[in-house]
């Protein structure tokens, strides 16, 4: 009967394990502006659209990239140290948002584009 007690508590505490990391449970959905969200999965992390109110998204970017930022018009995204994309945010449902990004760019063009289409964000959020 003790082998019976010590069991079973054991195979609940492993069920339970396995329950937890096969399920979403750990992801997680950060708006950022409209449409456009910090997703984290159990794949990685992406910046992604949100296509309906339910939770699927079209992948915009992959988990590739470090600092974010965003505005009402614009998500800003810094792949490496030297190269940036410019995602234009649309205000209203786009069928393609992936035509939107602009780029990769290193950082001379980045500024000069950031400062051309007047975006006021900056890197705020580090995602490493």
């Amino acid at each position: 009967m003790s082998v019976t007690r010590k069991f079973i508590p054991r195979f609940l505490i492993i069920v339970l394990l396995c329950c937890l990391s096969s399920c979403d449970i750990f992801d997680s959905h950060r708006q950022l502006v409209g449409r456009y969200y910090l997703n984290h999965t159990k794949f990685g992390k992406c910046i992604c659209y949100k296509v309906d109110s339910e939770d699927d998204f079209v992948e915009l970017v992959n988990g590739a990239f470090g600092r974010i930022g965003f505005d009402n018009n614009y998500v800003i995204v810094e792949n490496s140290r030297y190269e940036y994309l410019i995602i234009t945010v649309y205000k209203e449902f786009s069928y393609f948002p992936e035509k939107g990004i602009i780029g990769p760019l290193n950082t001379a063009d980045f500024k000069l584009q950031k400062q051309k289409l007047h975006i006021k964000a900056d890197f705020t959020i580090d995602t490493d």
